[in-house]
């Protein structure tokens, strides 16, 4: 495992930075509350402060660029999704993933990550089920499928499994981040 990781690391040093100085200061971590809650706010306080639309697209090609700009790992193990070269004010991120849609979730995940890190802590994109895990899924999730988009395209209806796919097509994300958002923030949803 530690050779794939150092293989893996060259990677990441050729990975494209992503600028972390306009993202300000994280929110603060409310441990009385879901780690989702804070994944939640983080996607807010960011999209806010970078000034970013809510067209999922829009904003995550904005935050990181295409997921094709960015270096696919190959070699490393199945828990790890991702390796994090954080630098003063950007980070570094080369992910997993089969899909363009499996890499922008992970991207997400890996940006939250560095910046919840603080300067030049490096980290990993995981499956674990640490807080700090959980809130970067929650942060991806608001990015690529925004709860407030979903709720309004839902309106009092719901949305049908034919409309989550139309809507992940659309958003660019797995129908799975969608129905988790509209379970997760209590969007109707039908059949």
């Amino acid at each position: 495992m530690t050779e794939c990781l150092r293989e893996s690391a060259n990677k990441v040093l050729d990975a494209p930075q992503i600028s972390l100085a306009n993202f300000g200061a994280p929110p603060s971590v409310g441990l009385g509350k879901g780690a989702w809650v804070d994944g939640f706010d983080g996607a807010k306080v960011v999209r806010e402060r970078l000034c970013l639309d809510l067209n999922p697209v829009v904003a995550v090609d904005r935050l990181l660029g295409t997921a094709d700009d960015h270096r696919a790992l190959e070699l490393v193990p199945p828990p790890i999704e991702g390796l994090i070269r954080r630098l003063s004010n950007s980070a570094q991120i080369a992910v997993t993933g089969r899909s363009e849609t499996q890499r922008r979730f992970r991207l997400c995940r890996g940006a939250y990550l560095a910046w919840r890190a603080g300067d030049a802590e490096d980290g990993l994109v995981t499956v674990a089920g640490t807080r700090s895990q959980q809130a970067s899924r929650a942060f991806a999730a608001e990015f690529l499928a925004p709860a407030e988009m979903l709720r309004k395209r839902a309106g009092n209806a719901g949305l049908t499994p034919d409309e989550i796919d139309a809507l992940a097509l659309e958003f660019q994300c797995d129908p799975r981040v969608i129905q988790n958002q509209a379970w997760n923030h209590r969007v109707p949803l039908r059949g």
